[in-house]
């Protein structure tokens, strides 16, 4: 499912909101790498999940391994810029970004995992919470808080290689 952002406020203010969504491929290419501290060598562009229920949530999160998540609802702006911008970040770390939606009908998700705001960024491990980012209110998650999270989740998966 491909989600879109329909911007309320004028271009050259969201751009001065995130400058990162509105640089030239090849300054996208040097903020990536300053995010990720990639030299462009190995490394792929993230895998990001269509959008999961609470079903499907709970049996990737009982997998073993690390598992980084975006709580999300349909409806935020702010959650389609975030996943927008993981969709096209480079790593390294083979890692997946599970989209939940948050906001189905008849879901405990806002109240078990206690989300106050969207998006809300996790790294799971053996079902329980090892990380977690909340959005700002107002500005929602940055490319940072991602890769801070793909950094948990990364060093969560080569403790449990070396437990091996």
């Amino acid at each position: 499912m491909q989600l879109l952002f329909t911007p309320l406020l004028p271009v050259r203010a969201l751009e001065l909101l995130d400058p990162v969504i509105f640089e030239t491929k090849s300054d996208q290419t040097l903020q990536r790498n300053k995010f990720t501290g990639l030299s462009g060598n190995g490394s792929s562009i993230l895998q990001v999940t269509d959008w999961l229920g609470k079903p499907e949530f709970e049996k990737i999160i009982s997998e073993p391994g690390p598992h980084l998540v975006v709580f999300a609802a349909k409806w935020c702006g702010f959650c389609s810029r975030f996943v927008g911008q993981a969709k096209s970040l480079e790593t390294q770390a083979k890692i997946e970004l599970s989209l939940v939606d948050a906001d189905e009908p008849d879901e405990s998700l806002w109240d078990e995992f206690a989300i106050k705001i969207v998006p809300t960024l996790a790294v799971f491990t053996h079902g329980q919470v090892v990380f977690r980012r909340d959005g700002r209110s107002g500005a929602g998650l940055s490319m940072s808080d991602l890769q801070e999270g793909i950094s948990k989740a990364a060093t969560a998966a080569s403790q449990a290689d070396y437990k091996k």
